[in-house]
Parts: structure tokens; C-alpha cells; sequence
């Protein structure tokens, strides 16, 4: 039986989906999807570990990338991206919370973006707010997850989790937990529904 569900943050609840980040990425720095994933990839821990500041990180990408000329618009981009909320989103964890389910947030992300993220206006919906860069573990390593299952006091056969990034739900087989890549609030209310989570579009939506 479901008893708690995890979210991703960036993608998610807030901002844009990675998929539209990484094509923009993409575009503006002129490179393949491939070459751009691998190198941000191979330096992320930087960032949502070690807590290296975002100037920096990204000075590192681009510069393997051979791109050192685009970091002033690679910078603009970044402030410019203030996002918002997935306002229905929202409904659906306060909906979810109120009908008993424990709900949990596991973010890669710096210490800066934790802080933010701890006190914004849904934090208040959260039973456990684990981010990267403070816990010294981020996803897809197996014990982001088991951390976040023992942060809610729940075992991992009983905990969802979500992510708009296939690649942070590779998991999820191994360790027993039910993984859902996350599109659309409509379409997650659908695949809740498929595992037994109690919760109806209408009720949402």
C-alpha cells in the first residue's frame, strides 16, 4: 500500500522541465543534446553535492565544451529563468496531503536553491525537504532514496516518487519503490490512480 510520495523540484513543482531546459541549452550554446548531457552530467555533483557556486559550474561546462565565449549569455539565460509554479500541481500535494498521505521533496540542488525551496509558500506541505548539496548524496545514487524513505518513516514499497528525469528514476526497480516520470499533472493523477493512489481528476482539476 502507497503511503508517501516524493517529488522532484526543478521541473516539477516549479520551473521548466529539463527536457525544455536542455533544449535551450542546446540552442543557445549550438552542441548536441548527447554532448551537452554527458559533459553536465560528468560535473553536476559540483553543483548539487559539493555546492560549488553557479558561476563557477558553469564556467567548468563551458569551458569543456569549448565554449568559454558564451558565458555571458549562458549567464543571462540562467537570471532570466525565474520560473513559477505547477499551480495544479500544488493542489494535488495539498489534496494529497490532506487525505493522510506523507508527502516528501528530493532535489538535486545547491544549498542556495535549498533554502529558497525551504521557504517558499508549499514547504509547508512537506513532511521531509531533502536537498543534495546539505545531505551529501544526490539522485540517482540508491541512498538518496532510502534516506528519503527513512526521512518519512515509510518503506521504499510503500513510496512513489517523481521526476521529470527518467534517468533519476533508474532505481526504482532495484531498490522497490514505484517511479513515475512526470509530464503533466493530468497524466500523473492517471498513474497514481494505476497503483492504488487515492485520488481522482475531478477532485484536482
Amino acid at each position: 500500500m502507497i503511503k508517501a510520495l516524493g517529488f522532484d523540484w526543478l521541473g516539477v513543482i516549479y520551473g521548466k522541465p529539463g527536457s525544455v531546459f536542455n533544449v535551450e541549452v542546446c540552442a543557445l550554446l549550438g552542441i548536441s543534446k548527447e554532448k551537452f548531457l554527458n559533459v553536465y552530467f560528468k560535473h553536476n555533483h559540483k553543483l548539487n553535492v559539493d555546492g560549488m557556486p553557479i558561476q563557477e559550474f558553469w564556467g567548468i561546462i563551458l569551458h569543456e565544451l569549448g565554449k568559454d565565449d558564451l558565458m555571458p549569455k549562458m549567464m543571462d539565460y540562467l537570471n532570466s529563468q525565474k520560473g513559477g509554479f505547477n499551480e495544479s500541481l500544488v493542489v494535488l500535494i495539498r489534496k494529497l496531503n490532506a487525505k493522510g498521505y506523507k508527502i516528501g521533496l528530493l532535489s538535486n540542488a545547491s544549498h542556495e536553491t535549498g533554502e529558497n525551496i525551504k521557504k517558499s509558500e508549499v514547504a509547508k506541505y512537506f513532511s521531509s525537504i531533502l536537498i543534495s548539496a546539505d545531505e551529501g548524496v544526490m539522485k540517482p545514487e540508491e541512498d538518496s532514496f532510502k534516506l528519503l524513505a527513512m526521512s518519512l518513516s515509510v518503506e521504499l514499497s510503500e513510496l512513489v516518487f517523481i521526476d521529470d528525469v527518467a534517468k533519476n528514476l533508474v532505481p526504482a526497480e532495484k531498490l522497490g519503490f514505484y517511479g513515475i516520470q512526470f509530464t503533466t499533472t493530468e497524466k500523473l493523477i492517471i498513474d497514481l490512480g494505476q497503483i492504488g493512489v487515492n485520488t481522482k481528476l475531478a477532485d484536482i482539476i
